[in-house]
């Protein structure tokens, strides 16, 4: 079983590893061409090519995946699979149809729910209780290609979007292993998409970060979560942006969660007086308590401007946050 294998990420490198230490064998790996990043420009490569060079794995690093000559490359190999995983760019059906099986993608979300470029992070800041991993025979539409196999997993509040990620690259990799083996000896079966289920994973945008407190406590939560660690979910301060890494959601008379026991003591609002949406209610040696459109926030560690995380405590003593300061 010869494989061509199309990633780039983190999380592609891991599949890849997986590939590789199962004993299949490598005709090519096709990366992202290297780009300019970070504040001083400097080329930058994919985690992919990164390791492959470590590992002297073969690289190619198409910038025109329609031109003849990428398609006259990559034919040369008369691979079995294509899999694809994480790769960045949409692939054209002449590149599809290539190997002598077909191409497979790897897709962070149980399809048709979750079709493209965030899964992840919208399953997270959607409130869902479970996503997971399809392994799909690729066609020419992003997403919609026939089922192969599916693993779920379980997504419960302790998850942000990194966390999630890495969780999902575990079921990933026993799920790429599992689907060539059953392509292998054709033993697999193809189950296509319903178009009536299908929701679509918009890519993400630094707009999605700005925190309305306007809106529930569980939604800002959510979205605190899903937004680790890019673009981040982030309110201001006195003009300022403030980053929030990490909160939990909270009520007066329930306190839910791990580590909000000072929370009780907060109840110190003047009788008949409604907070405001963004209002510090209290300030605890735990961090920071914000009243949402329905509910409090209760944010753990922060980031402001041009300065590091900390711990939302300090954050409020170091900048003399007292109650009553708005957020947003």
């Amino acid at each position: 079983m010869e494989i061509i294998f199309f990633g780039s990420s983190n999380f592609a490198v891991s599949i890849l590893e997986a590939i590789i230490s199962s004993g299949y064998e490598l005709a090519c790996v096709v990366t992202q061409p290297d780009r300019k990043a970070g504040r001083h420009l400097k080329i930058a490569l994919t985690p992919v090519k990164s390791y492959c060079q470590t590992h002297n794995i073969s690289i190619f690093q198409p910038e025109d995946l329609k031109a003849e000559e990428v398609r006259g490359y990559l034919k040369k190999f008369v691979a079995d699979l294509f899999i694809v995983v994480s790769y960045g760019k949409i692939i054209p059906k002449e590149i599809l149809d290539l190997p002598k099986i077909f191409s497979v993608n790897i897709h962070t979300s149980l399809l048709p729910k979750y079709r493209g470029a965030a899964p992840i992070n919208r399953a997270i800041m959607n409130g869902e209780k479970e996503t997971g991993i399809s392994i799909i025979r690729m066609n020419e539409f992003m997403d919609r290609g026939d089922i192969i196999l599916q693993k779920p997993v379980a997504l419960s509040d302790e998850f942000d979007a990194q966390s999630l990620s890495a969780s999902l690259a575990e079921a990933a990799k026993e799920a790429i292993i599992e689907a060539i083996g059953l392509i292998k000896n054709k033993k697999y079966s193809l189950r296509k998409q319903s178009e009536q289920e299908a929701t679509y994973a918009s890519k993400l945008t630094k707009e999605d970060g700005v925190i309305d407190w306007g809106k529930s406590r569980k939604v800002i939560f959510n979205q605190v979560r899903g937004l680790v660690p890019w673009p981040g979910a982030y309110t201001y301060l006195s003009g300022k942006i403030l980053k929030v890494w990490q909160a939990h959601y909270t009520d007066f008379n329930k306190p839910e969660g791990s580590g909000l026991a000072s929370f009780s003591q907060s109840r110190n609002l003047k009788p008949g007086r409604i907070p405001k949406i963004g209002e510090v209610i209290n300030i605890t040696g735990e961090g920071i308590i914000v009243c949402c459109g329905s509910g409090f926030l209760f944010l753990k560690e922060v980031q402001p401007a041009s300065g590091k995380r900390m711990s939302a405590y300090d954050f409020a003593m170091g900048h003399r946050i007292k109650k009553g300061d708005r957020l947003g």
